[in-house]
């Protein structure tokens, strides 16, 4: 989701990196982008939400529905 959002607005990783003033890294923007190097931290999605402008509270529940219909999609 937040891909995607990086994607549409079509910022670099480095953008993203400004964006949220130096708290998410480009290398570790780039590792999140590639879902490489662990999940991303709660305080990683903050500061992404929040350098691109997003609530992270309706961010949260965009994801958490989107998760519940990709599961009920796979259970059919």
């Amino acid at each position: 989701m937040l891909d995607a959002q990086i994607k549409n607005r079509n910022l670099s990783n480095k953008n993203v990196e400004t964006l949220t003033h130096g708290a998410v890294g480009y290398n570790r923007v780039r590792d999140l982008r590639m879902g490489l190097r662990g999940p991303m931290r709660l305080s990683e999605f903050v500061d992404l939400c929040r350098g691109l402008d997003l609530d992270p509270l309706a961010t949260l529940s965009d994801i958490l529905v989107e998760t519940a219909a990709n599961e009920r999609t796979t259970e059919n």
